[in-house]
């Protein structure tokens, strides 16, 4: 009933949005004005298929499954299909003032019926959406392009964030989802520069009573901020440079209400003594020679106070590649090196890098098995395009784990886990015990993607997770990856 509500009000929203701009006020002092007015759309579909899946997940990394046994997804033949319908709203003043709406609608086939069953014979009723949150605004946002014709603007309202190679900061776009942000940011833009001065709020404060003397509850009260800024000194090559804050000031335990991220293996207990505040600081290059030699490179550093524990982390990446242009085919080859931190004891520090908010699909390969935390990777890459409008790629992972007392991450942030191991008969190799060797194993994509007519285009991919030697003792099958893809953009 909820979801019903929300979609009649969103409707209402989207046919009056216009209406608001066109129409002539009552108050005959506000100058009636010209609004333009643009649509865009996108609707998505993905079909994926797992075989052998390593991890035994919560449901963190898969669409909407979180209330299945962690048995499910061992060792399973598990699929779905995913389904993203996006529409937009953009209306403009002039050249330097819009608004911008976007809804989304994200779904997995048959969800609905999963959670409508009703009666003993287990009848689906489709018409029970059991309060699941598939529609939603994914932005809504005011935007000034030059205030007072200066170089300075103003963005406010939710939107994406997104910099560099969305490494540690990105919208996410291979999820479902996505991922958007309540912030407020301070726009500069010049030809040989330009530069964002953000502040978004994750999650508010605010007491709440427990209804018992003496006992109160807070609300988590934690805030992403920073500033990215690229100098353009050449068409063909950037350098940027950036720094990141996180801040959680809970004043207690966070028991209502906001996420509890602490690493039980450094702090395992939150008191109010000391409150999170983490510093990503970090520069990238990238760019381009006009016989096709390209290259990229990042660093960056962590450093700050994280849940009680002191955070020291950091993270490199290097690649360059080689796209022949003038021969037919336009064949490309590529090699790069990803290092980022991990953890070397429970000594009180923090050194496995935290992610922050990145879009971490095919960051470190197409399955998303391997996340840039604890983790080296040696990659390589080939590709070529037939016709313009077909491109066949191919790429290779070989990963190394850089401690082996910290665990092995998956892209989306949560660690292997082993059932049967450590005293709560569950545990995670490198946590509740040693790792016997660093290597983790490889992985091979291949993958496509045809761009058909009109907006309309067409992905496909295979991937195939060869187990290293550090995954000896706990019976890995060998994982494979199906995904198919299409969408129409417009």
């Amino acid at each position: 009933m909820a979801n019903k509500v929300k979609y009649l009000v969103l409707l209402a929203v989207f046919t009056l949005f216009p209406a608001g701009f066109a129409g002539e006020p009552e108050n005959k002092e506000r100058e009636k004005k010209k609004v333009d007015f643009s649509v865009d759309v996108q609707v998505r579909y993905r079909y994926e298929y797992w075989q052998n899946h390593p991890f035994v997940w919560i449901g963190l990394a898969f669409p909407n499954f979180g209330y299945f046994s962690d048995l499910a997804y061992n060792s399973n033949y598990i699929n779905w299909h995913l389904l993203r319908s996006r529409i937009g709203v953009k209306a403009s003043l002039d050249d330097d003032k819009f608004a911008y709406v976007q809804i989304q609608d994200a779904r997995t086939f048959g969800n609905d019926a999963l959670y409508g069953y009703q009666g003993e014979f287990g009848t689906p009723d489709l018409h029970n959406y059991g309060e699941v949150d598939n529609f939603g605004i994914t932005q809504a946002y005011l935007q000034v392009e030059r205030l007072w014709e200066t170089p300075f603007g103003l963005k406010i309202g939710r939107q994406f964030l997104k910099y560099g190679a969305e490494k540690l900061v990105g919208d996410d776009d291979w999820s479902n989802f996505g991922q958007s942000f309540d912030a407020v940011k301070l726009l500069f833009r010049q030809d040989y520069f330009e530069g964002d001065l953000f502040y978004a709020e994750l999650w508010p404060w605010y007491p709440v009573g427990g209804g018992i003397p003496g006992i109160s509850f807070d609300f988590a009260n934690v805030s992403f901020f920073g500033f990215h800024g690229m100098a353009k000194y050449h068409k063909n090559h950037d350098w940027s440079a950036y720094i990141f804050g996180y801040r959680d000031g809970n004043l207690s335990f966070p028991i209502l209400g906001g996420p509890i991220l602490t690493d039980p293996f450094e702090a395992p207990v939150i008191t109010d003594t000391n409150k999170t505040l983490l510093w990503t600081l970090g520069t990238r290059v990238e760019g381009e020679f006009p016989f096709g030699l390209g290259y990229a490179g990042e660093f960056a550093v962590q450093f700050g106070d994280w849940y009680q524990t002191a955070a020291s982390g950091f993270m490199s990446e290097f690649e360059v590649w080689q796209e022949f242009k003038k021969t037919a085919g336009r064949p490309y080859w590529g090699v790069g090196f990803t290092f980022a931190s991990g953890d070397d004891s429970a000594d009180g520090d923090k050194n496995t890098l935290v992610r922050l908010f990145p879009s971490p699909h095919s960051q470190l390969g197409y399955m998303d098995l391997t996340g840039m935390q604890n983790i080296t990777s040696f990659d390589f890459k080939a590709g070529i395009s037939p016709v313009e409008e077909l491109s066949l790629n191919g790429a290779l992972h070989l990963f190394r784990l850089n401690e082996k007392r910290d665990a092995w991450y998956g892209a989306y942030g949560s660690p292997f886990g082993v059932l049967g191991l450590g005293p709560l008969g569950f545990g995670m190799p490198g946590r509740d015990s040693l790792w016997t060797s660093k290597d983790l194993g490889s992985e091979l994509d291949l993958f496509l993607k045809y761009k058909y007519d009109g907006g309309l285009w067409f992905k496909g991919g295979w991937s195939v997770f060869f187990p290293g030697k550090a995954l000896d003792n706990y019976a890995i099958k060998t994982p494979y990856w199906v995904y198919l893809q299409t969408g129409l953009d417009f």
